[in-house]
């Protein structure tokens, strides 16, 4: 018995010596694994903040976590997120694919008249009026209605000759019938003849009669007017059909075609659509407003539309060709370049990298890919700015700067203050000052974040026209690699100016925010720091991002619902 506890006792203490040993070691083994593998410690409701150490974040006062790299970071070009990160930044995916654009192209114009349905009926003879029969415009006529009587000298000194002629028409008969003609030339009919011939004496007056039917839209004449061969009376307007004249803006002219149908509604008639056929596109570009006349025909039968009626027409468009095509908050946009993110395939890791494409024109809110990607491909749809500061952070290739030899990372750590430099870029030159659009946004801004829609809609108001008239039909911009971006901005600015939900105007507003950091960042167009702020819960647009001169946080997507919610991406310094 003593033997067998003997041996249970020793077997007790080397199982325990085995465990001190061998556990200690491994628990150091861990330790020293975990410290190598962080990389930085971040928070996960603000991943823009990185330390070097644990601690609380400057922000909320959360913990912050350790982030491990993973060795997945290579070359120097691509950037790894956490899954914290990615989940925060509510940053989502998709596989690039083919597909047909669609659009739909908002139009302005109005109803006007079919200029092939317009007639103008001349004296054909020269005379006096004695009588006008239609005597004020917009009388209707129709055709072989009596228009106006004129006493004639010049067809009385005709119907002489015929009568003379008519006499010696046996022996000279070919005068008889070139008389006969002249007079018919003059629209003198073969019954006006024959009663002249059987009468035997001459008419004095002759009435004219309207050739078509016909809304009377010009007056030429009064009673006691002198006319001569050639001179109006009148000008007649058939309304039954119709044109309609609307204003494209160049940049859409590629999604409409003859043939296409335009769907539009007028002021008179609230809620009914009406349909007109493009039949025409005006090949000559207007200088001043940088658009095309498009033209379309539309039966008027009903009387209901009338030329000049003011009209709002929307063309729904399709390619006949299959295209690789992304979603607009995928594309960030730099007067140069346009930039996507694309992830790394056959990893688990969610690992980002820059790359430059070329893009055609935006149809509804897809850009078809012209080159730089690949069918299979995943590209980051949502959340793209944000994976583009953190790149800028760790100095990565970014859409300021795609030269890998030529980015560095920002010197010092990121604790939420957003006190940070831009990498180095080489914006495009170009003599327009973008600066006066920034008091303008931030008018904007300030109106989201007081929620007021009215204000919201005029304050947009303010800075689409500012656009239209200040901006766009300079010759600079015309000739630059910024216009396709003013253009975009303009349009979603018209169409917040536009809107009454508030909602969808801050959806509207998170692009104009993403373009026009875009925008002046690219060309310098600040005299003072600005603030780039995020916020982490709002999911609307392409990027809950805006800018501010100050570091507080006023948050324009919930305002005073949740105000001070945010964060600074970054600071955008004058140098």
């Amino acid at each position: 018995m003593k033997k067998y506890i003997l041996a249970i006792i020793t077997l007790v203490i080397g199982i325990a010596l085995g465990w001190l040993f061998f556990a200690g070691g491994s628990t150091e083994d861990n330790h020293n694994h975990s410290q190598e593998s962080v990389e930085y410690w971040t928070c996960s409701m603000h991943p823009n903040v990185r330390s070097q150490e644990p601690g609380d974040c400057p922000i909320c006062g959360m913990d912050l976590i350790p982030a491990k790299s993973g060795g997945s970071e290579v070359d120097n070009s691509a950037i790894t997120l956490t899954e914290n990160q990615i989940r925060i930044a509510n940053i989502s995916t998709m596989i690039v694919g083919k597909g047909q654009t669609s659009s739909n192209t908002r139009l302005n114009g109005k109803i006007d008249f079919d200029e092939r349905k317009v007639y103008t009926q001349p004296a054909h003879f020269t005379g006096r009026i004695e009588k006008l029969y239609i005597n004020y415009t917009g009388a209707k006529v129709s055709a072989g209605q009596k228009l106006a009587t004129i006493y004639s000298p010049e067809l009385i000194l005709m119907q002489k000759e015929l009568l003379s002629a008519y006499k010696m028409r046996d022996k000279q008969p070919e005068l008889f019938q070139s008389i006969k003609s002249k007079l018919m030339r003059k629209k003198i009919h073969q019954e006006q003849i024959d009663k002249i011939i059987a009468k035997g004496d001459v008419i004095d007056n002759f009435d004219v009669y309207a050739h078509q039917s016909g809304v009377v839209t010009k007056l030429f004449i009064n009673s006691g007017d002198h006319v001569t061969t050639g001179d109006p009376i009148v000008e007649l307007a058939n309304l039954t059909q119709l044109w309609t004249i609307f204003e494209a803006y160049e940049g859409d002219l590629s999604s409409i075609h003859i043939g296409d149908i335009i769907k539009f509604t007028v002021p008179s008639y609230p809620g009914e659509v009406f349909q007109s056929t493009v039949n025409f596109i005006d090949p000559i570009i207007n200088n001043e407003t940088r658009t095309a006349k498009i033209r379309g025909s539309i039966s008027n039968g009903a009387g209901k539309l009338k030329p000049q009626m003011l009209a709002v027409g929307n063309i729904d468009g399709k390619s006949s060709n299959q295209q690789l095509l992304v979603p607009a908050s995928a594309v960030l946009w730099t007067g140069k370049r346009s930039v996507v993110y694309v992830k790394q395939p056959n990893t688990d890791e969610h690992i980002f990298e820059a790359r430059e494409i070329e893009i055609g024109q935006l149809s509804n809110g897809q850009y078809p890919i012209i080159n730089g990607l690949q069918s299979g491909e995943e590209i980051a749809v949502n959340g793209a700015f944000t994976i583009d500061a953190a790149a800028q952070i760790a100095g990565r290739p970014n859409m300021m700067n795609m030269d890998k030899d030529d980015v560095e990372p920002m010197k010092g750590h990121d604790h939420g203050t957003g006190e940070m430099s831009i990498p180095k870029s080489t914006p495009e030159k170009i003599n327009v000052d973008f600066s006066p659009l920034l008091p303008m946004y931030m008018n904007l801004n300030e109106s989201f974040v007081q929620t007021d829609i009215e204000k919201v809609k005029s304050d947009s108001k303010v800075l689409s026209n500012y656009i239209k008239n200040q901006i766009l039909n300079k010759d600079e911009i015309k000739k630059s690699s910024y216009e396709k971006k003013v253009a975009s901005i303009y349009k979603l600015a018209d169409q917040i100016a536009n809107e009454s939900d508030i909602e969808k105007s801050r959806s509207n507003y998170s692009s104009v925010s993403v373009l026009l950091i875009d925008l002046i960042s690219s060309t310098n167009s600040y005299d003072k720091s600005i603030y780039i702020l995020k916020c982490p819960m709002a999911t609307v647009g392409d990027s809950a991002v805006w800018m501010s001169y100050e570091k507080q946080v006023q948050n324009p997507y919930y305002g005073d619902k949740m105000l001070k919610c945010g964060f600074v991406l970054r600071e955008m310094k004058k140098k």
